[in-house]
């Protein structure tokens, strides 16, 4: 009797190691626990869609920033090698505008809100800044001018900015037109405003005086089924004493009719272009 439960065993034994192996292709079983240490990367493409706003600065020569119209800002400090995201934790979305400081880069400010107003736009929730190069971002007001076109730094003062407005782009609302801080974004003063349905679609510091300031206008509301554009109220100006521009300043216009862009050049700065949409 022993003997033949010695032998059922035997047999046992080797059915079971000749038993077959799993097939071809089936999971294989793992330990969960391995994968645990494991976090998700984004490992490409760096950016958020479009972009319509970009800034350097002279004191560092391969520093740049990007603001896209739906990621938020990047930055390289290898001449665009490599981009990274620098607003994620802060905010993010549409960017229109950047603005950085020439006598101290590591000053940035972003105007939220993409000015090209086409009709899926988003809109932006007002200025950020940051003063230590990207690692941290505050909100610094202009919340409701929706869309910001152009950001200006005083190149010798980066508590002093100017910001033009574009405002909203799908009815009318008073916060449009050129904005000006002396504070570093602590106060804002409207310096410059033609009416609720006309605001700014480029400002132009002159690089030889900055004291000159050269503001165009533009009149558009977007609809669903279309875009309406330019009219009486848009033009260009020039605000002749921009580090103090109150109700007395002079202004004069320069373009009369559906402006869209101004531009100065560094080598020719009594020379100006302003482009008509």
């Amino acid at each position: 009797m022993r003997s033949r439960i010695t032998a059922l065993a035997a047999f046992g034994c080797l059915l079971g190691s000749a038993r077959p192996a799993p097939a071809q292709g089936a999971p294989a079983p793992y330990d969960s626990t391995v994968f645990a240490a494991l976090k998700w990367r984004e490992i490409g493409i760096f950016r958020g869609g479009r972009s319509v706003a970009v800034a350097g600065s002279a004191a560092r020569l391969n520093e740049y920033w990007m603001g896209t119209t739906g990621g938020g800002v990047f930055k390289t400090t290898d001449g665009g090698a490599t981009w990274l995201p620098v607003t994620d934790k802060y905010f993010g979305g549409t960017i229109g505008a950047i603005g950085v400081s020439e006598s101290n880069p590591d000053v940035v400010y972003v105007g939220t809100g993409e000015y090209p107003i086409r009709g899926n736009v988003s809109h932006g929730d007002g200025v950020w800044k940051t003063t230590d190069g990207g690692k941290t971002w505050t909100h610094v007001g202009l919340e409701d001018t929706h869309q910001i076109s152009r950001v200006r730094v005083h190149p010798n003062s980066p508590d002093t900015v100017w910001v033009g407005a574009q405002g909203h782009a799908f009815g009318p609302n008073a916060d449009r037109g050129v904005y000006k801080t002396t504070d570093g974004g602590k106060t804002w003063r409207k310096v410059l405003f033609r009416n609720d349905s006309t605001g700014i679609s480029d400002l132009v510091l002159d690089p030889s005086n900055s004291a000159v300031l050269y503001a165009a206008f533009w009149q558009a509301q977007r609809k669903p089924w279309q875009l309406v554009s330019a009219g009486r109220a848009a033009a260009s100006s020039s605000p002749r004493t921009a580090a103090n521009t109150g109700p007395s300043s002079r202004i004069t216009p320069v373009c009369r009719r559906g402006c869209s862009a101004t531009s100065g050049s560094p080598s020719r700065p009594r020379s100006r272009r302003a482009s008509g949409r």
